[in-house]
């Protein structure tokens, strides 16, 4: 069973991952691509380890489509073809035909177009590594971090190459969705068939460090000397080709103009300068490279559409959150924290938008799972006050209160409302978050009106998928602001307004909703059950499903209990009502 994946404008994947057969250790196969002139210094040791198959797709990105970023458990490997953002952990990359880009275990990916006719396929294959243990030769252990493989990143070979290396993968998406053991057997082979061609070509013969161009070379040096001048006869002779050449490629490559891209650098710079200091606005448009602060403050007007002044005086307030949804509690309030989680899947809009806008980034990767980290960095930049989601009994909320003043605001204390109303008592601001409901109630009212001409009478069900169970899931934001603000009626016969429960197909059917809105867990296992399940009988005769009535929501807003993320959810079911969202 060949396995591809077509992504829409909504979001929604249906990437999955093949069952995987556990292999047992076999010698790399030598094949096209080899290259005798490698130094067998250079090479790393793929022979030191055991690879196991977990998955390969084809992922394709139809116009205006993104892949939501999700949880890779183990290694992949990602080529791709198409105008498209590809995103590993909190790097990005344009899209290259000539690339293979590494993302390891315990790390996210995703893709987007940087514009609504943008469209490309993605071709993943994943497997787990394996190498002896250190004190036990009959057992082995899964590696992580390191290994055979680069960290991460992106491996640039030659677009020659590319096409072998697809046709590789190929042969692994088809043997390994067959339904003979004996070929999927051979899949395990195939794997390290392709792992053996770009060792051949990239890992021992160019190095990772190697693999750059000479735009690269220019890019780099762009990144370092942003605040000097940068001619741009300078950055050509760096990267040995014509000016005018060089402006055609670098936009091409890079999505910006040289000058854009330069612009956004010294700009982002600044707004940093701004929050961390008490510095002269003079003093601040030197040090990002402008001579003439007046340019400056007409630059930085036009690019964040606010004065420096303004921007300056806005930030005087250095308010650090230990929780992605607090800053979605900030923002109605029209105050950006000086420091907060940030991160490309976990806390995605906020990562987006206001990177550069928040100075100190927090680690939000798995929540908790570096708390002390974020101790560290709070402590060694000195904010005003940390609001803080923990309780306070929570043994961490006296560290907390050893680097600065804690308002404790957790996030099962009071509806949104409350908690908005508090915390703008607390910062003076009253006034702005009463302006702030005010203008949400009327969105969600005209939202409310809209649901009323196109959907009324409609029965609406609210799904969740986690590893491989479907569960009728309604969580705070939905009981407040679907099924309350907006007034849409339930199929889930429960008077409690939250609730959790794994469903069968039999009792899916029973139910018989009229829409269905799926919120389906990012991470492999989760994903191929899902591309399954979407296949069966019991899914497809689903009178919604027929209707073209069944929506993938995601996790970044659904899943974030704050007052920005309740107005989001708004938007999207406005959108998905009006048919903007498939």
């Amino acid at each position: 069973m060949s396995k591809e994946t077509a992504v829409t404008a909504s979001g929604a994947t249906a990437a999955t991952a093949i069952g995987a057969v556990v292999a047992t250790s076999a010698p790399a196969i030598a094949g096209a691509g080899a290259n005798p002139a490698a130094s067998a210094a250079a090479e790393l040791p793929l022979d030191r380890f055991l690879f196991r198959l977990c998955g390969a797709e084809r992922v394709r990105l139809e116009k205006g489509a993104r892949l939501e970023q999700q949880l890779s458990l183990s290694h992949a490997l990602i080529m791709g073809q198409g105008q498209a953002r590809l995103s590993v952990g909190e790097q990005s990359w344009r899209l290259r035909g000539d690339t293979v880009y590494i993302c390891p275990p315990e790390q996210t990916f995703g893709a987007a177009g940087d514009k609504p006719a943008d469209a490309a396929e993605l071709l993943i294959v994943r497997f787990d590594v394996f190498e002896q243990a250190a004190r036990s030769r009959n057992r082995l252990r899964r590696v992580k971090a390191g290994g055979p493989l680069p960290a991460g990143g992106e491996l640039r070979l030659q677009a020659a190459d590319m096409p072998a290396l697809a046709a590789q993968f190929e042969t692994i998406r088809g043997l390994s969705g067959s339904p003979a053991a004996l070929e999927r057997f051979r899949a395990q082979l195939a794997l390290q068939e392709l792992l053996y061609r770009i060792g051949k070509l990239g890992f021992g013969r160019r190095g990772q460090a190697d693999a750059t161009t000479g735009l690269e070379r220019a890019k780099r040096h762009i990144d370092r000397h942003f605040a000097e001048p940068l001619p741009l006869d300078q950055l050509a002779r760096l990267a040995e080709i014509s000016p005018k050449y060089f402006g055609e490629l670098f936009k091409k490559t890079f999505g910006d103009s040289v000058g854009d891209y330069i612009a956004a650098l010294r700009i982002n710079e600044a707004k940093r300068l701004m929050a961390r200091a008490e510095g002269k606005l003079r003093e601040i448009a030197h040090q990002v490279g402008y001579g003439d602060e007046f340019y400056f403050s007409r630059k930085f007007k036009k690019e964040t559409g606010i004065a420096p002044s303004e921007y300056m005086q806005s930030r005087r307030r250095r308010i650090a959150v230990d929780r992605p949804a607090l800053i979605g509690q900030l923002l109605p309030l029209h105050i950006v924290p000086f420091a907060a989680p940030l991160h490309p899947k976990w806390s995605a809009h906020y990562y987006e938008h206001y990177r550069h806008d928040i100075p100190i980034h927090l680690d939000a990767f798995m929540a908790d799972r570096n708390r002390s980290g974020n101790f560290a960095a709070l402590q060694g930049n000195a904010p005003d006050i940390i609001i803080s989601s923990l309780g306070e009994s929570d043994a961490d909320r006296e560290k907390l209160a050893r680097i600065a003043p804690v308002f404790c605001m957790p996030e099962e204390e009071g509806d949104c409302r409350t908690q908005l109303r508090r915390l703008a008592a607390l910062l003076g601001e009253s006034d702005e978050a009463e302006r702030w409901l005010a203008q949400y109630n009327r969105k969600a009212e005209a939202a409310r009106r809209l649901i009323e001409r196109a959907a009324g009478g409609e029965r609406w069900l609210t799904l969740r998928v986690l590893k491989r169970t479907v569960y009728a899931s309604c969580n705070r934001n939905m009981a407040e602001v679907l099924f309350g603000d907006l007034q849409v009626a339930n199929a889930w016969a429960d008077e409690r307004p939250m609730y959790e429960a794994a469903l069968t197909p039999e009792w899916l059917a029973a139910l018989a909703p009229d829409r269905l809105l799926v919120l389906v867990c990012q991470e492999t296992e989760t994903l191929a059950f899902w591309q399954s399940f979407q296949q069966s009988a019991a899914w497809r005769q689903l009178r919604a499903v027929r209707d073209g009535k069944a929506h993938a929501i995601p996790s970044d807003p659904w899943r974030e209990y704050s007052a920005l993320a309740q107005e989001r959810i708004v938007d999207h079911v406005g959108r998905i009502v009006s048919g903007e969202c498939p």
